[in-house]
């Protein structure tokens, strides 16, 4: 019965991998923060002291052992740290509850504190946790009111819901900066075609399972699988019936294996995964699952069949991915070898020392193997005529420099970085805005209701200062740096907010929390010294206020202030690690990580975008198509690594190329794709045969090659369509590829004249 509780507490806390990942993340990326915060309540309680006494230091005190105790035996890289993280919250929110109890004094002053568990679990736990903890809090918050505090709330009854409304509110907060990093965390590490990981998630998973695997001893199994004959089906039936296997073929073999035994997409048609505490034999049960339930029914009206290679580590050893991964894939290719759709184990296969040395997938990406399947037959481009490219002319020479590996104009563009914030700012921004009008709408009502013991006037600065702040908000999107905007509109709602309590009747110090609302929010808004600025800000205005409506009472009992102020250095820091983390995965998630260049991702980006510009004001957009020529040759021949450092030369020639304004785009192995805002079809064969120059001028990671390109432009004063553009651009490829290779072919949509062939010849 024991292990049934704690196996359903596991699932209610996390209920697959990438949460576990996330939360450890999070967990780990607040730590160094932590010890300042805990050291800063600690002092806010000792500032108590003289109206509670030292009696309900010992709660928190206990509290604060629980998390010494957690981190100090690295609780993180346990097998299950999420039910530890719970249990310190938990009791934490309790310690704090019976701290409340045992002192004596008013309580509202006081009860700030416990907002602080639920404001961390919203920013680390999913939902249905936070939504949990914060039920807790609420339920002890109104016990200690109601049990040993009504003549404070028959007195100020506001006391009662402002507590409540804070809690609520910046809860609520933390769920929205939250979703918005488990977003870009999730374009980051999820493969956008098969909704499986992707090679980015694999790298965390392997340091985790290494250490786990360190730690019990238990063997840690590898599975790769790769589909038979994956070209040829897209060759057949074209680019998007070999989409659909991947994804059909992806979800069976998820199926076969647990919620924490995730699959991962290594490229094309390749597939991986790791299965912790089993053997070699063990594991070949499950790929022969695997195996089977792809050979069970047709997939598309297909008879698919795949390859299966297993290895496992040995017991009591330390796990070598990178030799388990060779050793699978030495299986793979003798299931290969052997006539395809079986699973080999390692063990079970000769295998001579050259062939473990060759494979490593630990560095930069391996081989995406569905180069070329977007290959259509050049009857496709019946109607059409395939046009000369010409050398590229004195003008078309870019002024750019390479970041990431996207140009950027020398001439002061903003960086791709500098881009990816700003989009980021402005997202969040935007998904902010409708709570922070909500949460101004209850502390409106909230002030109102408290009129008739404070006074009306303190409702007239924060309406007049929610205006600017409004119109400012709304607005940043167009301004090149709209984190300062933002931070210029904060500055002055908080200001007109402290202005509102020095217009108070009475003092309202139990009210200071007011002033944390927007903290989390906006830190996640802002970049780091903004964030910082408006933290301090805050802080300035907290003790100002304080000190302007009762020094007496400050100066008699700091912890009226030292509480509100751990509050708030809390929710700015832990906004900040979290805003931080959204936009760092939000990079991640569109920028290849072998090549440095935009991924498919940013193309469907950029594509909303200029799907919506093409709606008001038509444009002319070109496409210029590159595969280099022979590549998987490269491959077979000199090995994964040196076909990578092709692809990242490749990669840097055609970026620096390039202007800022014409991103390039890897959207497969060896595939390439540059689009051309405001460009016609000579324009796009102008920059192709740049590229192509470039590309063969000189060897490219220690190999002379050469590419093709295909180029097509959409039609003046019609609307961009880019689907109908790339398949042009894909036929006029696979023209060139067709009729030697190290050419450019650009397709001239012509309805008068028949197909006629013509491309470029190499130089």
């Amino acid at each position: 019965m024991a292990d049934i509780r704690s196996m359903d507490l596991g699932l209610f806390l996390c209920r697959d991998d990438a949460e576990r990942r996330r939360m450890a993340d999070i967990a780990r990326n607040l730590r160094p923060g932590t010890p300042f915060l805990l050291g800063f309540f600690m002092l806010a309680g000792l500032s108590g002291v003289g109206t509670y006494g030292w009696l309900p230091l010992i709660p928190p005190g206990a509290a604060l052992v629980a998390y010494l105790v957690v981190w100090t035996f690295n609780i993180g890289r346990r097998h299950r740290p999420e039910v530890m993280w719970f249990a310190v919250l938990v009791f934490a929110e309790v310690m704090l509850a019976i701290s409340q109890l045992m002192g004596h004094g008013p309580r509202g002053f006081s009860l700030v504190i416990m907002t602080m568990p639920p404001l961390l679990a919203g920013l680390i736990f999913p939902r249905r946790v936070v939504i949990a903890v914060t039920a807790l809090a609420a339920a002890l918050i109104v016990l200690i009111l109601v049990a040993v505090d009504m003549a404070e709330i028959r007195h100020t009854p506001s006391v009662a819901y402002e507590q409540l409304f804070v809690l609520v509110s910046l809860v609520v907060t933390a769920l929205v900066v939250r979703d918005l990093d488990v977003a870009s965390r999730r374009s980051a590490l999820v493969d956008e075609l098969t909704g499986t990981l992707n090679r980015s998630a694999l790298t965390p998973k392997l340091a985790e399972i290494t250490q786990q695997a360190r730690v019990t001893g238990e063997p840690i199994a590898v599975v790769i699988t790769d589909i038979d004959h994956f070209k040829k089906i897209n060759d057949e039936y074209g680019h998007p019936k070999g989409d659909a296997v991947l994804r059909e073929i992806a979800q069976r073999l998820s199926d076969c294996v647990s919620a924490f035994e995730p699959v991962y997409r290594l490229g094309g048609e390749e597939f991986v995964v790791l299965l912790p505490g089993l053997s070699a034999q063990a594991a070949n049960e499950v790929a022969q699952r695997m195996w089977q339930s792809v050979r069970d029914r047709p997939i598309q009206g297909m008879d698919v069949t795949m390859s299966f290679g297993v290895s496992s580590s040995p017991i009591q050893h330390s796990f070598d991915f990178d030799m388990a991964f060779a050793r699978a894939d030495h299986a793979l290719y003798a299931a290969k070898r052997s006539g395809r759709d079986r699973v080999m184990v390692a063990e079970d296969v000769a295998r001579p020392a050259a062939a473990l040395e060759g494979r490593r997938l630990l560095g930069p990406d391996a081989t995406d193997r569905r180069a070329g399947a977007r290959r259509r037959s050049a009857a496709a481009a019946s109607g059409r005529r395939l046009g000369r490219a010409v050398a590229a002319d004195d003008d078309a020479q870019p002024n750019s420099s390479s970041t990431l590996g996207v140009p950027v104009d020398t001439s002061g563009a903003p960086t791709v970085t500098e881009e990816l914030e700003r989009e980021y700012i402005i997202d969040l921004n935007r998904r902010l805005g409708g709570l922070f009008r909500v949460i101004a709408v209850g502390a409106f009502v909230a002030i109102l209701t408290a009129a008739p013991e404070f006074g009306w006037y303190p409702l007239v600065p924060p309406v007049a200062g929610a205006i600017p702040y409004y119109l400012l908000a709304r607005h940043a999107y167009r301004f090149r740096r709209p984190d300062l905007v933002v931070l210029a509109g904060w500055v002055v709602f908080q200001t007109s907010i402290a202005g509102g309590f020095m217009l108070s009747h009475r003092a309202p110090l139990f009210a200071l929390s007011l002033l944390v609302l927007m903290v989390p929010g906006r830190c996640a808004v802002l970049r780091t010294r903004a964030a910082a600025f408006g933290t301090v800000y805050t802080a300035v205005l907290m003790i100002g206020v304080a000190f302007a409506l009762d020094t007496h009472r400050v100066l008699a009992d700091p912890a009226v202030v030292m509480f509100p102020l751990a509050l708030l250095f809390e929710a700015g820091y832990a906004g900040a690690v979290v805003g931080g983390s959204a936009v760092g995965f939000r990079g991640a998630g569109v920028i290849d990580g072998l090549t440095g260049l935009l991924n498919r991702a940013a193309l469907n980006s950029r594509l909303v975008e200029l799907d919506a510009q093409a709606a008001t004001v038509p444009r002319t957009v070109a496409i210029v198509m590159g595969d280099l020529d022979h590549f998987k040759q490269i491959n077979d021949t000199s090995g994964h690594t040196t076909g990578d450092a092709v692809l990242r030369d490749v990669a840097q020639r055609i970026s620096r190329s390039l202007r800022a304004f014409e991103p390039a785009y890897r959207v497969g192995g060896e595939e390439f794709l540059v689009l051309l805002p405001d460009a016609d079809a000579d324009a796009a064969m102008r920059v192709a045969e740049r590229l192509r120059q470039v590309v063969r001028a000189e060897p490219c990671g220690g190999v002379s090659v050469t590419m093709s390109f295909g180029a097509a432009a959409s039609v003046p004063g019609l609307r961009f369509d880019y689907d109908e553009v790339f398949d042009r651009a894909d036929v006029a490829l696979y023209e060139a590829k067709r009729t030697g290779r190290d050419r450019v072919c650009v397709d001239l949509p012509d309805s008068t004249e028949p197909p006629i062939a013509a491309m470029s010849t190499a130089a």
